[in-house]
C-alpha cells in the first residue's frame, strides 16, 4: 500500500493539481484567518479498487489529496494535527 501511496504521490506531484489545489487552501486559510480552521475530516474515501493504471486505488488518490490539504491546513495551524478524522464507509468496529 505505501508503493501505491509512493506511485500516486510521484504522479499527482507531477501535474498542475497539486498548485491549484494549494492556491485554493492557501485562499481559505486566508479568509478564515480571525478563526483558523482546526480539524479536518474527510468522510467517505470510497470509490472502488479500480487503479487507473497508476498503481493506487481511489481511496488511496483521495487520501494523498486529503493529506495535502490536511498539511497546509496544520502549517497555518498546527491545531489541526490533533483533529485529523478519515473515515472509510465500510469500515468495521474491529
Amino acid at each position: 500500500m505505501e508503493k501505491q501511496i509512493l506511485i500516486f504521490k510521484n504522479y499527482w506531484l507531477s501535474t498542475q493539481y497539486p498548485r491549484q489545489l494549494a492556491a485554493i487552501v492557501t485562499r481559505v486559510i486566508e479568509d478564515r484567518k480571525e478563526d483558523p480552521i482546526s480539524i479536518a475530516i474527510c468522510l467517505r474515501i470510497s470509490g472502488g479498487f479500480f487503479t487507473g493504471g497508476l498503481g493506487a486505488s481511489w481511496e488511496l488518490r483521495q487520501f494523498v489529496v486529503f493529506s495535502q490539504i490536511a498539511a497546509q491546513l496544520a502549517a497555518a495551524n498546527p491545531e489541526v494535527l490533533n483533529n485529523l478524522i478519515v473515515q472509510y464507509p465500510a469500515m468495521l468496529p474491529e
